[in-house]
């Protein structure tokens, strides 16, 4: 082999050998709003990898050409080339993805694992008079409900599986009626709602409610029906024993407001002497 050749071939070989040394990376990992250490970040190569201690350095053995990938969950990716001393400034990021609606509040029958049961709008409307919803709800399994008046109007009481109301959660369309110091309901408040009821849904134990204390024992959940297709203007006028009377006005705007938008109102008044005196 001719001199010349022989020496191009030993320059090459160790240009090879020094390429494919090894070196040490180290570096600092920050992020480039607070100039904080950042912990835990990824850092990938080809044939090597780590993360960043509690202070934010990370420090590996490394081929001097090796591209560093700097990864960490809520920030961009960084790309660097290799070195002996390296500072990584990384950027907060956004993580985007599909909208997720939990409702947390309305059991299905035969997937969610409750003892619950449903008042539809027929059954209200077969029932209701002028009565406490506590006295509606008194024909579903468990629920146990009575009157101080004897006849259902004014003050009323309900309880689930033993359970008095300040152990039951109560909602209107998800909104607590609880009081937030002694968890009780006072029904007397909310005469003639079940006139803008949809359904209501009783669900016995501690359930799928997820609303505080209050719901150990059970939850009731009454859901208005206050969208309307057309326009409606009502009255209503009943009278029966111990001088109960009840009257009610109610309208609709349909979609006079547009799709989207709704107006309605009701005004009710429910007079009674009760059956019990002096109650």
């Amino acid at each position: 082999m001719p001199k010349n050749l022989f020496k191009i071939y030993f320059l090459q070989l160790c240009f090879s050998i020094l390429a494919a040394q090894e070196i040490k990376i180290t570096g600092l990992v920050l992020d480039i709003d607070t100039n904080q250490p950042l912990t835990g970040v990824n850092i990938v190569g080809q044939n090597l990898g780590t993360s960043t201690a509690a202070d934010g350095r990370f420090e590996i053995l490394g081929d001097s050409s090796e591209i560093l990938e700097f990864s960490h969950i809520g920030y961009k990716t960084v790309s660097l080339n290799a070195g002996s001393e390296l500072l990584v400034l990384m950027e907060r990021t956004v993580l985007t993805g599909a909208a997720v609606l939990v409702q947390a509040s309305r059991a299905v029958s035969g997937i969610t694992p409750v003892s619950f049961s449903n008042l539809t709008a027929k059954e209200i409307k077969s029932r209701f008079t002028v009565e406490d919803v506590p006295m509606i709800l008194a024909s579903e399994p468990g629920v146990w409900a009575y009157s101080e008046s004897g006849n259902g109007t004014g003050y009323s009481y309900v309880s689930i599986r033993g359970f008095d109301q300040s152990r039951i959660g109560v909602m209107i369309d998800n909104v607590p009626l609880n009081d937030n110091e002694s968890h009780q309901v006072y029904w007397v408040d909310h005469g003639d709602i079940l006139s803008s009821a949809k359904d209501v849904q009783i669900q016995r134990g501690i359930g799928n409610s997820m609303y505080g204390s209050s719901a150990f024992g059970g939850s009731i959940n009454i859901n208005t029906d206050l969208a309307s297709e057309k326009r409606e203007l009502g009255f209503l006028y009943g009278r029966g024993d111990y001088n109960t009377e009840k009257i009610q006005v109610n309208f609709k705007s349909g979609p006079a407001f547009g799709q989207k938008m709704n107006f309605v109102s009701r005004v009710s008044q429910i007079r009674s002497d009760g059956y019990r005196q002096g109650h």
